[in-house]
């Protein structure tokens, strides 16, 4: 019982002995409660909770949503843990005066029955916030916190629903942010470079300061624009999307194109950064690259709903490859074209529908299948698709695009050709000793011009996989040709249940948390099992565990709370019982994730649809064809009864590359929700 109305956001419990479950809940019996115990009524619980804790130390695990307490009423906090013996607490206190005033009082319950009292056992901490209710509270409240800013007028909590509801409003607030902080950032860097300081002074450290808040704001509009964009208009058909309005398509189609504009208007403008003596060179040249790379991440995302079709992307190619006689050494050309051609080789555009590669070749057993003058979205035939794409077309008109007509692939081919010449060439002129200084320039001081050579080769592989594939009938894929393998593992299942008995759950989740006991693994998909039924509808997770490495106990993520998890890629769509092998389908993701050793992730599936078959007598290690380790444990994201021992997705899609000394692990984190639980709580921490 507390003397002041509260929110109550969790317990906090004790470990210390390796992994535990907790459930908790939360009994209201009422303001006699504490002479006169009664069952009380339950006002929350939550599901099974997996934690670890290291010994005397303790674990914080919340509920759904933080609970508001009546004071003077009396609660009972109850919790079954399972696991090893853990700590546990002595010499309890019936009575805790908290540092702001807040007085809690604690009796022993009868609904313990593990030797939990007022005097020694579990449950040492409760994790709450004060309400502000009437004008006397408010104003303690107020007054007790101007020292240590925890004052908040109200609590809200954001849910995924409410946050990734897109309207128009959304984008030209966030273009509005985005246009203003991009100015500033430039204007402040132009200021710097003019002033060519090379000792440190205060102006020039408030502007620092000044470049990393309008850092941060761009990379902040430009991931949110990237989530709405792709919530919209998913690479894949979403029959979920709830805007049915004629004008509301319309005026989110001319959202796009204002976003791909200023994405376009970024890359291709960046500030002349100050010189290398510049007291403030590598921080600025550090905040330039971070929005780059946040801007050409952006445009990769969003390719699809940017040019939805393979005339727009043939004709925006064309106006970066052959405008200004191809002045290749303008910034413009190394972020923005470089954007554009690592685009282009996604799994999920097709070359050879997009180029047309035939044109003025004598070639007639092999036709292009390239729509030039009729062009058809790539999203999927829809109505807010078409209006998309007439929009899009319509713009990139009006804007005096190439028309794509008067040029071939061959001129798109020779072209990107002399980029990837041009390094082979600097290296032949520092042997002779008749270095171009433009070119010197050109390469040495451009960092990007590097990635843009790499996309340019990377384009040419892709274009010729396609070419291949299309005359020998042998399907390609991008992996294949850098020198990766795709493996499936093992099923990590024992035995299959041939019943037909397992429930979709209507989306429910089915999830398993795995880690891989080396470098260079990409994962691309999963399978799952079938069944006897039309067709299931899925949506398929990968989740990243906050690049906690999983040996490392005390630093390690809350696996009981999801909002500790971020989602790496997301894919929608659906199989049938036509599409499945054996007793597995496979699901891929559109494009395949580089994962760090010993890192725990998770797969999560939402499947819509008939009874499937599932598996028993799950491995926690199963080891892959080229000698990888997947070592499985239980996930907290599952609710549908997938474990380690049983349930679904039993076997994983990889791609694997020979080992390297300079592995790079790094991934990018596409689509990462927006936190929904108790952002804006803050609990304190009640020691009992």
């Amino acid at each position: 019982m507390a003397d002041t109305d509260i929110l109550l956001g969790g317990f906090g419990l004790f470990g210390g002995r390796g992994e535990y479950t907790a459930k908790l809940k939360l009994f209201d019996i009422g303001p006699d409660g504490g002479e006169q115990e009664g069952d009380g009524e339950i006002l929350t619980e939550t599901d099974e909770i997996s934690f670890e804790c290291a010994a005397r130390q303790k674990y914080p695990i919340l509920f759904e949503e933080p609970l508001p307490l009546q004071a003077n009423k009396w609660y009972v906090a109850w919790a079954r843990i399972s696991g090893p013996s853990s700590d546990c607490g002595s010499s309890g206190q019936s009575v805790v005066n908290t540092e702001d005033q807040v007085v809690f009082y604690f009796k022993s319950s009868k609904k313990s029955n593990n030797g939990t009292d007022v005097n020694a056992g579990q449950i040492p901490q409760l994790l709450y916030k004060v309400m502000s209710t009437g004008i006397e509270s408010s104003s303690r409240f107020s007054n007790r916190n101007e020292t240590n800013d925890l004052y908040e007028e109200s609590i809200c909590i954001v849910s995924k629903d409410f946050s990734l509801t897109v309207k128009t409003e959304c984008f030209q607030s966030l273009l509005k942010l985005l246009r203003w902080s991009w100015k500033s950032f430039k204007s402040i860097v132009c200021d710097m470079s003019r002033t060519g300081s090379t000792e440190y002074s205060d102006s020039m450290g408030d502007n620092v300061i000044q470049l990393k808040h309008l850092t941060y704001i761009c990379c902040s509009a430009l991931h949110l624009l990237n989530v709405y964009i792709n919530e919209i208009y998913p690479n894949r058909h979403n029959p979920g999307k709830s805007i049915t309005q004629m004008n509301d398509w319309l005026r989110l189609a001319e959202c796009i194109y204002e976003v791909r504009t200023q994405l376009k208007h970024i890359l291709s403008s960046p500030p002349e950064p100050p010189p290398r003596n510049h007291s403030f060179t590598g921080e600025v040249n550090a905040f330039v690259s971070q929005i780059m790379d946040e801007s050409h991440e952006t445009f990769l995302s969003c390719y699809h709903s940017f040019y939805p079709n393979g005339s727009l992307r043939w004709r925006a190619l064309c106006d970066l490859l052959l405008n200004d006689d191809n002045r290749l050494s303008q910034k413009f050309c190394s972020y923005l074209l470089s954007a554009m051609l690592a685009a282009l080789c996604r799994p999920c555009v097709r070359l050879t529908q997009t180029f047309p590669i035939m044109n003025g070749l004598d070639v007639y057993n092999l036709q292009s299948p390239s729509e030039l003058q009729s062009p058809i979205s790539d999203l999927g035939i829809s109505y807010e698709n078409s209006v998309l794409n007439e929009k899009i077309q319509e713009k990139t008109d009006e804007e005096g695009c190439h028309s794509g007509t008067e040029c071939s692939f061959r001129d798109i081919f020779n072209n990107l050709l002399k980029i990837i010449g041009q390094p082979i060439r600097y290296s032949l002129q520092q042997e002779s000793n008749t270095l171009d200084m433009d070119l010197e320039s050109e390469i040495e001081s451009d960092n990007s011009y590097t990635q843009l050579v790499e996309n340019s080769c990377n384009l040419i592989i892709t274009i010729m996989s396609e070419l291949v594939a299309q005359v020998t009938g042998i399907g390609f894929d991008s992996h294949v040709m850098s020198g990766q393998q795709l493996h499936l593992t093992p099923s990590r299942f024992s035995r299959i249940s041939q019943n037909r008995t397992w429930n979709t759950g209507n989306g429910s989740p089915d999830a398993i948390c795995f880690s891989v006991d080396r470098a260079g693994i990409s994962i691309a998909g999963i399978t799952v099992y079938g069944g006897i039924g039309n067709e299931w509808h899925y949506e398929l997770e990968l989740l990243d565990y906050n690049g906690v490495a999983v040996h490392d106990d005390k630093s390690l993520s809350r696996d009981g709370q999801s909002h500790s998890w971020r989602t790496i890629e997301l894919v929608k769509g659906t199989y049938s019982f036509e599409d499945k092998s054996s007793d597995v389908c496979e699901m891929k993701f559109d494009r395949s994730v580089l994962i760090a050793p010993n890192v725990k992730y998770a797969i999560r599936l939402k499947n819509h649809g008939p009874r499937t078959n599932n598996g028993d007598a799950g491995l926690t290690h199963i080891r892959g064809a080229d000698g990888t380790t997947f070592t499985f444990s239980d996930c907290s994201l599952s609710f549908n009864g997938t474990n380690h021992t049983r349930g679904q997705i039993p076997q994983i899609l990889y791609y694997s590359t020979p080992q390297s000394s300079k592995s790079d692990s790094k991934h990018f984190v596409i689509n990462e929700e927006i936190p929904a639980k108790m952002p804006s709580l803050s609990p304190k921490v009640l020691s009992h």
